[in-house]
């Protein structure tokens, strides 16, 4: 056996390269879960010891500023998912998929494509108007 499998016994082994030729250990993706308080409460032993409380909002450089980076967080807005409406129409299954991908639209959108493509149909824009056209 090699030294290094010898060394990462406890770790997976992944064959890279072909006619396993080397093999690399693969390391698992350490997860960091953190719990967000609006106020932290600090014991009177830690505030005798001389813990002091971080502040809850980052503070970003002037500098940082003006290159356009900014803090994120809670204030980070999030697209508003509009009220959908079951069955929706063709036109609106159209601008479904030129939507963005993490848009709940988009996936409804790809999905009534996959049914239409089941039953041998798509969709095509012709003079402006959304119409139903045989797949081939």
């Amino acid at each position: 056996m090699d030294d290094q499998t010898k060394k990462n016994n406890n770790q997976p082994v992944t064959q890279v390269g072909t006619a396993h030729k080397e093999n690399v250990p693969t390391r698992q993706p350490e997860t960091y879960y953190s719990e967000k308080t609006t106020t932290p409460e600090i014991s009177i032993e830690l505030k005798d010891v001389g813990v002091k409380a971080r502040q809850e909002e980052i503070r970003v450089d002037v500098e940082l500023q003006n290159m356009g980076v900014n803090a994120t967080g809670t204030s980070t807005p999030m697209p508003v998912n509009p009220t959908i409406v079951l069955p929706i129409p063709d036109s609106e299954v159209e601008k479904g998929l030129h939507q963005k991908i993490f848009l709940s639209i988009r996936w409804l959108a790809e999905w009534c494509m996959f049914q239409l493509k089941r039953a041998h149909l798509t969709l095509k824009v012709i003079h402006g108007r959304v119409r139903r056209i045989p797949y081939r």
